[in-house]
């Protein structure tokens, strides 16, 4: 996506672009990449009193600015060429300097690959593992429960042999008497109630997550019975909660859906919801952390076929401290029983 100026691109495919005290990591001169652009850099400065911000411009516009002398954050933009992209500092001293480049931002890809960075750990196969929690909520309020059945029942199964893209899969069944109620299926990955032997008391392993990837092969033969399928990631540390929340709707409009969590509400998105009957859907989910707490919906694949999304969020105030993944079945106004089956549940994070 990001091609520098024709002077430095020699540096394109082997080095960091340096311009006037200005370091940039990332993105890269002359390669193409999707939005939201996550940039990287650094800057240094004459001036005794330091640098005291960094930002992004696109078409003069100044889109995130970031105190200090190191930028790590993901700017939206949109698909196709923008030829006049800067990464600018301000000192102390009342001086700047910028650096120029354009990109090439990509809309949707065909056949991207799966493959991850070197330093990408995955959580993988957790739909076999132990250690899930298994809940009801009711509406309208929603609150988790274990004693609310028959009107919401819920439960799981792991081991099964057929329907599986691996050896086996695992089955999450929802049910009950009430329309519109939710069962809710529960993995502390990292901190308090770890699965993973990771309790990360002080947040050295989760304050160094920046991306995050929830990707898994879903079926179900009742999927018309559905209100939703969720997918989710819930960052909190550092006092700050991130819910990474998507949802697949079924019925109605039948696109994606993500989670403003500020606003406590779902928000839906122009991406169509691709998980049908008797077929296996594979959906990957791709996250972002800025270095501020602020989380980005970066793109979702589905069968091959990605629609990056790029859109941003603030978080909210928390006491919690973990990485936890859900998986979510939402009913509809029948409340008929379904099962969806789920196989290589890989979580990843880098």
């Amino acid at each position: 996506m990001r091609k520098c100026l024709p002077l430095f691109a020699i540096f394109a495919l082997s080095l960091p672009a340096a311009f006037a005290g200005i370091t940039v990591t990332s993105p890269s001169s002359g390669s193409s990449v999707s939005s939201p652009v996550h940039f990287v850099a650094s800057a240094t400065s004459s001036c005794a009193k330091g640098v005291a911000a960094m930002g992004v411009y696109d078409a003069n516009v100044l889109k995130t600015t970031s105190k200090g002398s190191k930028l790590d954050t993901s700017v939206s933009l949109s698909s196709g060429t923008h030829s006049n992209v800067v990464i600018q500092y301000w000192d102390n001293c009342g001086g700047s300097n910028k650096t120029r480049f354009s990109l090439n931002v990509g809309g949707v890809t065909t056949n991207p690959s799966t493959s991850l960075p070197s330093n990408a750990k995955t959580f993988a196969n957790l739909e076999d593992q132990k250690g899930w929690l298994a809940y009801g909520e009711l509406p309208p309020i929603y609150d988790i429960c274990t004693n609310c059945r028959p009107k919401v029942t819920w439960g799981y199964v792991q081991g099964i042999t057929s329907p599986a893209v691996g050896t086996v899969s695992t089955r999450f069944d929802v049910g009950g008497e009430v329309p519109y109620s939710d069962a809710l299926f529960v993995n502390h990955l990292v901190g308090d109630g770890t699965t993973q032997n990771l309790p990360d008391r002080d947040g050295t392993l989760m304050n160094t997550i920046r991306h995050m990837v929830y990707d898994v092969y879903i079926y179900s033969d009742h999927i018309e019975r559905a209100h939703a399928i969720e997918f989710d990631l819930g960052l909190n540390v550092s006092g700050r909660a991130m819910m990474f929340g998507t949802q697949c709707r079924t019925e109605a409009n039948k696109v994606w859906s993500v989670w403003d969590q500020p606003n406590h509400k779902w928000v839906d998105t122009p991406i169509p919801c691709g998980i049908q009957d008797g077929k296996w859907t594979h959906v990957t989910v791709k996250f972002y952390r800025s270095s501020d707490n602020h989380q980005t919906y970066e793109s979702i694949t589905q069968n091959g076929q990605t629609y990056n999304l790029g859109w941003t969020y603030n978080s909210i105030p928390s006491a919690w401290h973990g990485l936890v993944t859900n998986f979510q079945l939402d009913g509809n106004k029948t409340q008929a029983d379904y099962s969806v089956f789920l196989d290589k549940l890989n979580i990843s994070y880098y």
